[in-house]
């Protein structure tokens, strides 16, 4: 999924829990930062088994 549209799904779509607002430029950083600090997928594998429903 590209950034854009993650943002897009959080300010729009779900609804997050104490989440009153979202800095989107904040949300690419740290977006940038976990897939570069993640190259071996160990992040992100069981992020997306663990969620896979909801998609």
């Amino acid at each position: 999924m590209s950034k854009l549209p993650a943002t897009e799904w959080v300010s729009e779509d779900v609804v997050v829990p104490g989440l009153a607002g979202m800095d989107e430029n904040r949300a690419y950083r740290a977006m940038d930062l976990l897939v570069e600090a993640d190259i071996a997928g160990a992040v992100q594998e069981p992020l997306f088994f663990s969620r896979r429903p909801i998609f």
